[in-house]
């Protein structure tokens, strides 16, 4: 990616990514979109690449430079229209531990990963809030909402990855202060990513890139109001599943405490 830096936003879905991004927008010097395709593609073609693919490259005397050229190719590739001087690339999973020395091996050996963290019982009771809203109340907990799922269960596990690492390639932001504290929050961003200071609007946000959210039937899940604000609502959380979320929160916290010596901030929504 010439002339470009590629910094990398992870984390639970709910945790304020898409008002991050749309706020980082502002800067024409940045560039962000909805969740993004990168991390998954990467990943699927370094496994096709040691696996079903491996006998083709060695019979037609592909070197690991070739994979080399492939993979470091990706990011120049998904991002080929785009100009701006940063991209912030949205992937749940970044964090991970594969993925990150993916990112080391073949796009940059030294990134930089916001990770957004908040409790989970507030994730699922958000998604579950989203799937009543769209007629999907027969679906609750399944798939999308429920804690042992892909969709929150692997970036939870990223999440704590980056927790329990001492590198320094993560910068953590917790929901909370990035909706009652945003200006502070973006500038330890620009900080930690070293970009040049930039003056962000926060009183009237205004939702240049827009997901498909039909294609998740949960309309509205990645719409971002021109106020910042929490939303406050009564949702009822089944006994399993609030057992199973407090017990990632308390490992969330746990790991919070030892690396950042800070709890794991609640935004006060109501649970049932």
């Amino acid at each position: 990616m010439k002339d470009q830096n590629l910094f990398a936003i992870s984390g639970m879905p709910r945790t304020g990514s898409t008002l991050l991004a749309t706020m980082l927008s502002q800067n024409t010097d940045i560039y962000t979109e909805g969740n993004s395709g990168l991390c998954q593609l990467t990943w699927d073609i370094h496994e096709s690449c040691r696996g079903e693919c491996a006998e083709y490259l060695s019979a037609n005397r592909k070197s690991a430079g070739t994979i080399n050229s492939i993979l470091s190719a990706l990011p120049s590739l998904y991002y080929k229209d785009v100009s701006n001087k940063y991209i912030f690339d949205k992937g749940k999973t970044w964090a991970a531990t594969n993925n990150m020395e993916l990112m080391r091996r073949y796009i940059n050996k030294k990134p930089k990963i916001v990770v957004l963290i908040r409790p989970v019982m507030e994730v699922v009771k958000s998604l579950v809030n989203l799937q009543i809203k769209n007629g999907l109340a027969d679906e609750i907990y399944n798939n999308l909402s429920h804690p042992q799922s892909s969709s929150i269960l692997m970036p939870f596990n990223a999440t704590l990855n980056a927790l329990n690492s001492k590198s320094n390639e993560f910068l953590f932001v917790q929901y909370l202060d990035l909706v009652e504290h945003p200006e502070k929050t973006i500038s330890k961003i620009y900080d930690f990513c070293d970009m040049p200071k930039f003056n962000h609007n926060f009183s009237n946000i205004k939702q240049l890139w827009k997901e498909d959210d039909s294609v998740y039937r949960l309309d509205g899940m990645h719409s971002v109001r021109e106020k910042i604000e929490i939303d406050d609502y009564e949702v009822e959380i089944s006994g399993v599943i609030k057992m199973r979320c407090n017990d990632m929160d308390e490992e969330l916290n746990t790991a919070m405490l030892l690396r950042l010596d800070t709890p794991l901030k609640l935004s006060k929504l109501r649970v049932g």
